[in-house]
């Protein structure tokens, strides 16, 4: 058993920068390949320019007892990456089936993880609605995903920063809950605030209390 999280937000809203105080039982899936905006605290990164790479990485992890946090930054670039895959190899509707079993059979990977808090970080596109509302969603190629990524995962976040009061630089926060326009979930009684830091360690922790066991007392007994 794991718990899959998925934080979505804007470019520069704090996703990547709330990894900053994880320490060496956490691994980031690098799909971005980019340098991590904080100096690290231990934490493994391991650069990813593939989707052959990226699930080699997931299979090693597998039984690897020594990371607790797996963190893939980002899903928005694993699915460019796929597209481009798939049209390489595929041609007209077939690259759109190869590309939906593709990004089937990842969520189906992570969720193999046993043991493990598994974080997915992802862009976030504006939309409306048929009522003329705007709803917000983990943004992804193709008709057949979207709205759909979210049901993945137990929790949901969406970055979101804030201006200070004093008007010295803003905060950056996680929303933990439905606003209406955010599909941002937590289970009930998880977290009483509406917003929270953006410190993916805390959230380990609280994860952690909230369960009352450790991620392998839980696999164990089910």
């Amino acid at each position: 058993m794991n718990l899959i999280t998925i934080i979505g937000g804007g470019s520069g809203t704090g996703k990547s920068y709330s990894l900053r105080n994880l320490a060496g039982d956490a691994v980031v899936l690098n799909v971005e390949r980019k340098m991590l905006p904080f100096q690290s605290k231990g934490l493994v990164n391991v650069p990813i320019n593939s989707t052959f790479k990226l699930f080699e990485a997931i299979n090693r992890l597998r039984d690897n007892d020594e990371f607790r946090t797996v963190i893939m930054d980002s899903f928005s670039e694993f699915c460019d990456i796929l597209l481009a895959e798939c049209k390489n190899k595929a041609k007209g509707f077939d690259v759109w089936n190869l590309y939906n079993t593709e990004i089937f059979n990842l969520f189906q990977a992570l969720k193999s993880l046993k043991n493990k808090y598994v974080f997915v970080l992802g862009h976030t596109e504006t939309l409306m609605d048929a009522d003329g509302e705007r709803i917000q969603r983990m943004k992804v190629k193709g008709r057949e995903n979207e709205g759909m990524i979210e049901k993945n995962a137990t929790c949901v976040f969406f970055s979101k920063t804030i201006r200070r009061e004093d008007g010295k630089g803003v905060e950056y926060k996680f929303i933990t809950n439905t606003d209406g326009y955010l599909p941002a979930k937590t289970p009930f009684g998880m977290f009483k605030e509406f917003l929270i830091d953006n410190d993916v360690a805390s959230i380990v922790k609280v994860y952690d209390s909230f369960y009352r066991e450790s991620p392998i007392k839980l696999a164990d007994a089910a």
